[in-house]
């Protein structure tokens, strides 16, 4: 259980409570997705300000939907099957998450393409620099190599 500081203790007791059952939510839901695991396609990596972290488990994506307040967990069994992969973007200098990438496998199952690109509570990931960003992170193919062009556009992945 979280230590609790001086100004949570002045925040009172149905502060407390809440923030309470909000952490016993988390780590059920993390109990849960406990033991589900799979294999990135994209080692973790660094471009301009940013790291590339790929999620690998059920409580990472759990931990990364509660940080960024979106949907994340939802798509676990996804994940499991072999369909979908999941990024968490930070700074570099950092940590600080800043936006989370979702591939989808397409239907021909050589190839993937980037189906979501989100910020913090689903916000549009902004700058000018950001669809240029994207467009220069490795493909998911199993020597990394290639690019995805860009959102919804497909790149070929020599894996079934």
């Amino acid at each position: 259980m979280p230590t609790v500081d001086k100004n949570q203790r002045r925040a009172g007791w149905p502060w407390l409570l809440r923030h309470w059952k909000a952490w016993e939510m988390e780590e059920q839901e993390k109990a849960k997705a406990e033991g589900l695991e799979w294999d990135s396609l994209v080692p973790p990596f660094g471009h301009g300000p940013y790291w590339v972290i790929p999620l690998y488990s059920g409580p990472e994506l759990v931990e990364e939907g509660i940080a960024m307040r979106n949907c994340m967990p939802d798509l676990t069994d996804d994940c499991v099957a072999g369909d979908v992969r999941l990024f968490s973007v930070r700074g570099r200098s950092t940590g600080r998450r800043v936006a989370c990438i979702g591939i989808l496998r397409n239907h021909d199952a050589h190839s993937w393409q980037v189906f979501d690109v989100k910020g913090f509570a689903n916000s549009p990931v902004g700058g000018a620099a950001w669809p240029r960003w994207v467009a220069t992170w490795p493909n998911p193919t199993a020597d990394g190599c290639g690019l995805i062009e860009q959102q919804g556009r497909t790149v070929t992945s020599p894996q079934a």
